[in-house]
């Protein structure tokens, strides 16, 4: 029997470092339109073919405009408006959900290997919908908006602090891996996750309104808005249908002591094209640089047959970094 423990935290946060995106945007802003944080956390047992483990899920992926992203770090750090108009388009799914996994390997051979996966899920947290309009400028300290609509379902109302009973999600999604060796020299793996993947949320909260800037007031002669909806807010059942995650990796072997590396993984909104090389070390230890082309990344990853440790950032700092990945694995036998 073998005890394994699996771990991936991954963010990528374009316009500011993600340290900073949920917080005040007060460093300093690169254009950009995605942010995106990914984790997957699993504890379980593995017997022959069989396997159970428990998972943690989170998950968010919000996708918006240039022009919004400016809007918002111009506005909170009280700068200048200078455009006369920004269009506001912003689209996001968050997920959070613990639960159990059962997979098996369907085929198990030493070149060519299947295996299936099924989580059962238990949603506790869930953001899905849109935020759409125009925000215009009316002087450098002061702007109203222009028909922005927003329509998005909530466990907690993160736009306007609305009070509401937490709904209750449960579903499922498949998952499968496939590893094979056409040669003596490559080696291929492919990874899906969240395949026809549902959670059905019942009693889920969904405002669907216009948001108005008549509430306004003044600090230092810049404008604070305090966003009024005029619209409905009510419950209804909801299924969130969670984004396709896909991985696919290779690995070419030059001689007996070096190889190199070529991946390519997508999260729903943003595909990421990775390179590298490795050297294999004394006790089958094995160490590889990798070059994220995406973000202009740099990691680096040592692995074992019982352990695989990934790092990757765009800086040596990680509170500056936008992009950031650290991936665990470890197996214990007994």
């Amino acid at each position: 029997m073998r005890v394994y423990i699996h771990s991936s935290t991954f963010y990528d946060s374009e316009p500011v470092p993600f340290t900073e995106f949920e917080r005040d945007w007060n460093a300093p802003f690169h254009r950009g339109e995605r942010f995106i944080s990914y984790k997957w956390h699993e504890l379980g047992i593995n017997l022959n073919n069989w396997g159970f483990g428990v998972v943690y899920r989170n998950n968010v992926y919000l996708k918006f405009n240039s022009e919004t992203a400016l809007a918002v770090h111009t506005l909170v750090n009280k700068q200048p408006i200078q455009e006369d108009s920004y269009t506001v388009d912003v689209s996001g799914t968050v997920f959070n959900a613990t639960g159990f996994r059962v997979f098996h390997k369907l085929i198990n051979k030493s070149h060519f290997s299947w295996q299936m996966g099924l989580t059962s899920l238990y949603g506790s947290k869930i953001i899905d919908g849109t935020l759409k309009g125009k925000l215009n400028k009316i002087s450098e300290s002061d702007y109203e908006y222009d028909n922005i609509t927003l329509n998005y379902y909530y466990t907690k109302d993160e736009l306007f602090d609305h009070q509401v009973g937490e709904p209750k999600g449960y579903g499922f999604a498949l998952d499968t891996d496939i590893y094979w060796q056409p040669s003596s020299k490559l080696e291929l793996w492919f990874t899906m996750r969240d395949i026809l993947g549902r959670i059905y949320w019942q009693g889920t909260p969904i405002t669907m309104a216009e948001v108005e800037s008549d509430n306004k007031t003044y600090d230092d002669n810049y404008v604070k808005v305090d966003p009024l909806l005029r619209g409905n807010q009510s419950t209804k059942k909801f299924t969130q249908t969670l984004p396709l995650y896909l991985a696919f990796k290779s690995k070419m072997r030059l001689n007996n002591h070096t190889f190199l590396l070529a991946e390519l993984e997508h999260l729903h909104i943003k595909t990421y094209a990775r390179f590298g090389f490795g050297l294999n070390f004394p006790k089958n230890v094995q160490g590889e640089v990798i070059v994220d082309a995406a973000n202009t990344a740099v990691g680096l990853r040592a692995s074992h047959h019982i352990f695989n440790l990934t790092l990757m950032s765009d800086q040596i700092n990680p509170q500056k970094a936008h992009f950031l990945a650290i991936l665990f694995n470890l197996k214990y036998e007994f």
